[in-house]
């Protein structure tokens, strides 16, 4: 019996024009070894796919973090992406959308747990990936990874604090050369609700501020920090403003 491929569709929210892609993504080679071969068919499972997905995943988890962290330095992005792209991250996502319940198995991955195991659900989201791409480009693969691999990270794991707290720097810098301690304010929200935008300035003294960007109002309350550190740095040696 079939998957109810319609189903999945709706949770990716994403809908296949060709569904044979979607299929071949979630087929593992137990499966094909098991069906009826088809001579027209070389590569009827989905390893081709998952090497595909792989790269595709690098170049877009690197393109948003470049995108989301302007201020960040490569050895911060380096690891944030190498965690959205881990399996262990992979696999995360793919429990939340159930993503084993489709997946196309022989009788033995079934009974020996395929569809929980991580390295079948993280080479599935890879594959999953490959598809939605080749089925319609970079665009709804982009949107893909965004809405669902980096929204996850977000909700689990956390901003770009986690490579380096530009707050809590900011904080200790202004406390040692006598400066007021920082404010943060929401300026602006926009953008859905899967890629929601949030404008944050913080704050010192009334002639110093900055604004950011970001995808949450911590990654923007981040990134504005790291802006008014730089510029604190490049002030004079009191670093003491008059207002």
């Amino acid at each position: 019996m079939e998957p109810d491929w319609q189903q999945l569709e709706r949770t990716i929210r994403y809908p296949f024009r060709d569904r044979g892609l979607l299929r071949r993504a979630l087929t593992h080679k137990s499966f094909a070894s098991s069906a009826i071969p088809d001579p027209n068919d070389t590569h009827p499972h989905n390893e081709r796919f998952e090497f595909f997905g792989d790269a595709i995943l690098s170049f877009t988890a690197s393109e948003i973090l470049l995108t989301r962290y302007p201020d960040a330095r490569e050895g911060q992005l380096s690891k944030l992406k190498n965690h959205l792209v881990s399996k262990s991250h992979l696999t995360m996502v793919a429990r939340e959308m159930m993503l084993g319940d489709y997946l196309l198995l022989g009788k033995g991955e079934e009974l020996t747990g395929g569809r929980v195991k991580q390295k079948l659900l993280g080479n599935a989201m890879e594959a999953l990936l490959a598809a939605i791409y080749l089925d319609g480009g970079i665009v709804p693969a982009r949107t893909f990874v965004e809405a669902f691999l980096v929204a996850e990270y977000d909700k689990t794991v956390g901003q770009i604090e986690e490579a380096r707290n530009f707050k809590s720097e900011l904080q200790e810098r202004a406390k040692v050369i006598g400066l007021h301690q920082p404010t943060y304010t929401v300026l602006a929200k926009h953008g859905p609700d899967h890629a929601k935008l949030f404008v944050v300035e913080a704050r010192i003294q009334t002639d110093l501020s900055e604004t950011a960007e970001g995808h949450s109002i911590k990654a923007a309350s981040q990134s504005a920090a790291a802006r008014l550190l730089d510029r604190i740095e490049a002030l004079p040696h009191s670093g003491k403003s008059q207002n």
